[in-house]
């Protein structure tokens, strides 16, 4: 089994959604579209952890890809984006 180089983590009201991935496309694509279905809605945010207590906003699963090409994994969390002011 190979090492998992992609983790997406999608938070809502009834629990966590956990997807992840490595060499298999079929895995990376599952992930892809559902990070692309959640983030069409425009409710919810994505974030990258850069360090251990780093994150950066990101807005498409390219950006996740290039990161996990950059430092071998990564970790997406999509939660639904605050509203108010």
């Amino acid at each position: 089994m190979s090492k998992i180089t992609g983790v997406l983590e999608v938070l809502t009201p009834s629990g966590i959604e956990t997807f992840q991935w490595n060499g298999d496309p079929v895995d990376r694509d599952q992930a892809r579209k559902e990070f692309e279905a959640r983030m069409s809605t425009g409710m919810y945010l994505a974030t990258v952890s850069t360090g251990p207590k780093s994150k950066t906003q990101i807005r498409s699963f390219s950006e996740a890809e290039q990161i996990e090409k950059e430092l071998g994994q990564v970790e997406v969390t999509i939660s639904p984006a605050l509203v108010g002011g």
